[in-house]
């Protein structure tokens, strides 16, 4: 008998570590975002500048939901310097993608720095992932990258609170 009850009180502890892990470690602290993707690069970028993102959940933070997730930020229709670029799922790629706004000429013309997409020169690598910077032209809600080869559907620019 007292081998039953210990193996169910063994067994109950368990699942209560198992429930802690998922439910509370797993999606509650604070994660790092993948190295070399977009959203690790413009999280930097933006820390660089001063601007500490922060996130209403630890997880499922793909680029293009950013606008929702970030919590001390809005999006706005224009580039604004230091401001991240929101872009929407297109073709073969489901999660968006983000980048930097370092230059503004004017509502529709501007400079992005980004990683983890083959657009733009490269101007740096950080833990050997390489940073590409390009001009870029907004056209309503699509932007076209250097020699305007592809559109992709703009959701918006990231602005601090």
């Amino acid at each position: 008998m007292r081998s039953r009850v210990a193996l169910l009180v063994c067994g109950l502890a368990l699942f209560l570590l198992g429930v802690l892990w998922f439910k509370v470690i797993r999606y509650q602290l604070p994660r790092e975002l993948p190295a070399g993707a977009c959203t690790w690069y413009a999280d930097a970028r933006a820390k660089e500048a001063g601007w500490e993102l922060k996130f209403k959940q630890q997880f499922g933070r793909d680029a293009r939901k950013w606008g929702d997730l970030i919590s001390n930020g809005r999006l706005v229709d224009e580039p604004v310097v230091g401001s991240l670029m929101v872009l929407d799922v297109w073709g073969a790629n489901p999660y968006g993608h983000v980048a930097y706004v370092e230059e503004v000429v004017d509502a529709t013309h501007f400079t992005v720095t980004h990683a983890n997409m083959m657009v733009g020169v490269k101007v740096v690598a950080k833990e050997g992932v390489p940073i590409r910077r390009v001009d870029a032209e907004l056209d309503g809600k699509s932007v076209s990258f250097g020699e305007g080869k592809a559109d992709y559907p703009v959701i918006g620019f990231l602005v601090k609170n």
